[in-house]
C-alpha cells in the first residue's frame, strides 16, 4: 500500500485536499485526522496537553494497524500526520 500523507499548517486546506486526492484515487482509502474529532468533543476553550497529542497519536497507530491488517485499499491518503511533531 502507498501511503501519502498531507501536511502543513491548521487551516492550510490539508482535509479538502486528502478529501480530493481519496475520490480521485482509484482504490484509494481516506484516513482522516484523529486529532480534529477529538479537540471537537472537548469543551469550548480546552488548551490541549502533550498528554492529549500522546491519546492521537495512539489512536491514530490504531487505525493505521486496523487498516494495514484489514484493506485491500492500494493507496491510503492521510489528513495529516506526526511528522509535523519533529
Amino acid at each position: 500500500m502507498i501511503k501519502i500523507s498531507i501536511t502543513g499548517p491548521e487551516s492550510s486546506g490539508k482535509t479538502a485536499l486528502s478529501e480530493w486526492l481519496a475520490k480521485q484515487l482509484h482504490n484509494s482509502l481516506l484516513l482522516p485526522e484523529y486529532a480534529r474529532d477529538y479537540l471537537e468533543a472537548k469543551p469550548k476553550g480546552y488548551q490541549y496537553t502533550s498528554a492529549d497529542v500522546l491519546v492521537c497519536a495512539e489512536q491514530t497507530h490504531v487505525q493505521l494497524t486496523t487498516i494495514n491488517e484489514s484493506s485491500n485499499a492500494e493507496v491510503l491518503i492521510c489528513d495529516t500526520d506526526f511528522y509535523v511533531l519533529d
